[in-house]
């Protein structure tokens, strides 16, 4: 089960393909059979599918934490906390459902 400790948190991700071309996917879930995001990993994209804090195999949210109206700005914090710890400098972001809110905030404030 892969986990990457970043800072505080584990966050459990997904990697499918190899190389520099790298693109980074979050969202509460992911399927590992069926992805737009494996099929990009089989032309030449090296994929991180990223499981959002607070979901599955992340790290839990804590019961006495609420980031109210800041929980996207926390996870996109998260992604991009993530790809330092990864090595990865620049990187595609692509995503779905609430991980699309995400990626307009690593746009904004990354």
């Amino acid at each position: 089960m892969p986990i990457a400790y970043v800072k505080d948190i584990d966050l459990y991700y997904e990697e499918y393909g190899s190389g520099g071309n790298y693109l980074l996917s979050a969202c509460q879930f992911h399927s590992s059979v069926e992805s737009y995001t494996i099929d990009l990993a089989k032309h030449g994209f090296h994929v991180f599918n990223v499981q959002l804090r607070g979901y599955g195999r992340s790290t839990p949210v804590h019961p006495d934490q609420d980031l109210g109206d800041y929980w996207y700005e926390t996870w996109a914090d998260d992604v991009c906390d993530f790809a330092d710890a990864m090595g990865i400098d620049k990187f595609f972001y692509t995503a779905e459902s609430h991980g699309s809110g995400v990626g307009w905030l690593i746009c904004v404030r990354h």
